[in-house]
Parts: structure tokens; C-alpha cells; sequence
């Protein structure tokens, strides 16, 4: 009987700590990386929306998907071009907050509270990017990486100066295969 309890509670640890370091218990309106786009949007709906595609390779893109979302206004997913299953390779939700960098930075804190509850494990990396396309040199982004055997999470709220953009902040799930793209063939450094 107490090796049966012991086994049990060995267990269930054990199941709980392989949890708290997968990106896949994190999910976007429900869908999370390595989930078929399929499962939540029809074939002819990717297919036909616009895909954006990195400078420096056509390996992956990313698209905008329409749809009737509870927390974010809009989701945007990155395929690899020649699956035919339409895995998830990146998922990101997105949040505008017109002129209110305070409102966009306390969502993200609710956001970075709600990703350490999930994931105590997992200690964020910190810090801000300044954006080269402002000349100005006053648009910045407030970035946290939450980063995991297979991929990573990341919070960021862009606080923008150029006209026209608005204040956002972005949740972006990313498998280490589409990280490792990022890092070393999209674009060319």
C-alpha cells in the first residue's frame, strides 16, 4: 500500500513538472503551436487570405485570420508553405490600445501574471527594443520572453510615436523550429 502512494505521488509530481515547461499548455483563443490551422479555419480560408512572407526565405509566412475572437482582435498564425496539414508554427494574439501605452502596459502585466502562474518554472527575459523604422528614435516595444524546451512565449506592447500606428500589445506563441527560422534565415543581419 505505501508503494502504491508513493508511485502515485510520484506520478502526479512528476506530470505536473513535464507540464509547467510546454508552450503547448498555452493557447491562444484556443489554439495553441503544433495544432492544425485546420482544426479551426477551413482550408479555403487560409489559403485565400493574404500571406506575408520574411525577406530573406519563403519557408514560413504568416496571416492575418479573420474570426469571431473572445480576448483577441485579431490572431495571426505562421504556416510553413509546403505542409499540408497547416500546423501551427507561431500564433499571435492581438490587442490595440489607441494613445494608451499605461492601458497596454497593465494588459501586459495581467498577461506576463496569468503566463508565471501557468509556468513558475519559467523566468521571463526583460527588456525594451527601440524600433529602427522611427527615426525619432521614441517608438519602443516592452518585450518579456518566456523561453522553453520547445519554443518560447513572448509579451510585448509597442508603444508607437509615428502617426497612423497604434499602441498594441501582442501575445506570440513560437515553436523552436520557427524561433530557429527567425534567428537564422529570415532575415539577413
Amino acid at each position: 500500500m505505501k508503494r502504491l502512494l508513493l508511485i502515485l505521488i510520484l506520478t502526479f509530481s512528476f506530470q505536473s513538472w513535464a507540464k509547467a515547461n510546454d508552450i503547448r499548455d498555452f493557447e491562444i483563443e484556443g489554439m495553441s503551436v503544433g495544432d492544425s490551422a485546420l482544426d479551426y479555419f477551413t482550408k479555403n480560408e487560409i489559403d485565400n487570405s493574404e500571406k506575408i512572407y520574411f525577406p530573406n526565405s519563403k519557408r514560413f509566412f504568416q496571416t492575418e485570420m479573420n474570426g469571431n475572437f473572445k480576448e483577441y482582435e485579431s490572431i495571426t498564425i505562421a504556416l510553413e508553405e509546403i505542409d499540408k496539414k497547416y500546423i501551427i508554427h507561431q500564433i499571435t494574439g492581438v490587442l490595440n490600445f489607441p494613445h494608451s501605452i499605461e492601458k497596454c502596459l497593465a494588459k501586459q502585466k495581467l498577461i506576463k501574471e496569468e503566463i508565471s502562474l501557468s509556468f513558475p518554472n519559467i523566468i521571463p527575459d526583460n527588456y525594451e527594443f527601440i524600433y529602427p523604422r522611427d527615426k525619432t528614435g521614441n517608438s519602443k516595444s516592452t518585450v518579456s520572453d518566456f523561453t522553453f524546451d520547445i519554443g518560447e512565449i513572448r509579451v510585448w506592447c509597442s508603444d508607437w510615436s509615428i502617426e497612423g500606428y497604434s499602441d498594441v500589445v501582442q501575445v506570440a506563441l513560437s515553436s523552436e523550429e520557427f524561433k530557429k527560422f527567425i534567428e537564422t534565415e529570415a532575415y539577413k543581419y
